[in-house]
């Protein structure tokens, strides 16, 4: 069998490819599992490509044996998950998502038990969603989890290990689509007034005025943030689609920004032993109150929690209202969905109109007014 193996960058290295043509006449493209950094020797390019070519040959001998078994039969799901695919997402998927994957596949075999892959029908399923939900998992969170397992059953489709996956043409989602909440000014402003001179009351400033998630928001850093510029680039490490993000600094935002850089410079002048070996650009732009290290996520989500029982504001509101109350307040006074989309991150602006479809009718409504 003739193949080709050839190096692609992924997650800042490149991983070696194997493609070749299966007894089907279907071109298949496998990752061998090793790699090389990029900007490596050519010795060690050589080796790692030897390397690979050398797990070619036995990859594909051991494809050749699959292929003679009947497809259903071959592998139980468990054997189908430790010995294919999940080597395949640790090759492939971004480090903070492997477990997504890995433990929704996991509580799927372990709610549905262990059969041959092709045996699991649409039945299965929605035992596993009812299953879940008397365990008391929201709605979408199961979503999240069933889009995993979809994936996992698609790829053994696609890879020859199953006729046809469960989830073909099936509508398996919880409806949980609806208006996200979001702050009314007058209740921002009154949250932003009870919290005034504290670094948890800028966070949430900083959250509102940027449209941050709370786990970007906790890890930006100040070279990532270019005052001259007025923008922030937020790294693919920490955002949720995997990619670098860009946005643009508000006056607000700057304003606030300069006073968590004044502060900071203040500690590190006042608390040396604190930052020893770091620069600005080193630390963290949300810090503790009162002692060094990064402001933790879980720590502004209790506070808020309280403040909210002393405001007395509604219990749904949470730290990513404050991400819905930017995109909503902007849309309003009749804001580009295109902008808004991009500095939320999302892919397109379809995904940014199924949620804020209520703001753009009204301002879709006022633009003839503008005759």
């Amino acid at each position: 069998m003739d193949f080709k193996i050839y190096p692609f960058k992924r997650n800042k290295k490149y991983i070696i490819y194997v493609r070749y043509t299966d007894q089907r006449g279907k071109t298949r493209n496998l990752s061998t599992g090793i790699s090389y950094p990029p900007s490596c020797s050519a010795k060690i390019k050589k080796e790692a490509m030897n390397q690979a070519h050398k797990k070619a040959v036995t990859m594909l001998v051991d494809e050749i044996q699959q292929a003679t078994i009947p497809i259903e039969e071959r592998l139980l799901l468990s054997n189908f998950l430790e010995s294919k695919y999940f080597k395949h997402l640790e090759h492939n998927l971004a480090e903070k998502s492997y477990p997504i994957y890995a433990n929704a596949l996991s509580n799927f075999l372990r709610i549905c038990g262990n059969k041959a892959i092709g045996e699991y029908k649409r039945s299965d399923i929605q035992e596993y969603k009812l299953h879940r939900l008397s365990e008391g998992r929201k709605k979408t969170t199961i979503n999240i989890e069933m889009r995993s397992i979809k994936a996992g059953f698609g790829w053994a489709e696609k890879n020859d290990f199953l006729l046809k996956s469960p989830f073909r043409g099936q509508d398996f989602l919880f409806e949980t689509r609806g208006k996200r909440p979001e702050f009314k000014r007058g209740q921002l402003e009154r949250l932003f007034k009870a919290t005034e001179g504290s670094k948890f009351g800028l966070a949430l400033q900083l959250a509102y005025y940027t449209g941050m998630r709370i786990g970007e928001a906790t890890h930006i850093k100040w070279r990532m943030i270019d005052l001259n510029q007025a923008s922030i680039t937020i790294p693919a490490r920490i955002t949720k689609s995997n990619k670098d993000r860009t946005i643009p600094l508000s006056k607000q935002a700057l304003s606030i920004l300069n006073i968590f850089r004044l502060e900071l410079r203040k500690r590190m002048r006042n608390n040396p032993e604190w930052y020893k070996g770091k620069t600005i650009e080193d630390c963290f732009v949300l810090m503790k109150e009162d002692e060094p290290g990064q402001y933790k996520s879980r720590s502004i989500q209790d506070r808020l929690s309280n403040v909210k029982l002393e405001l007395e504001l509604p219990k749904e509101l949470t730290f990513h209202s404050l991400r819905h109350s930017f995109a909503t307040h902007i849309l309003e006074k009749n804001g580009n969905i295109y902008a808004v989309s991009k500095i939320l991150g999302h892919s397109s602006t379809e995904v940014t109109s199924r949620y804020y479809d209520h703001t753009t009718t009204m301002a879709y409504k006022d633009q003839v007014n503008l005759l």
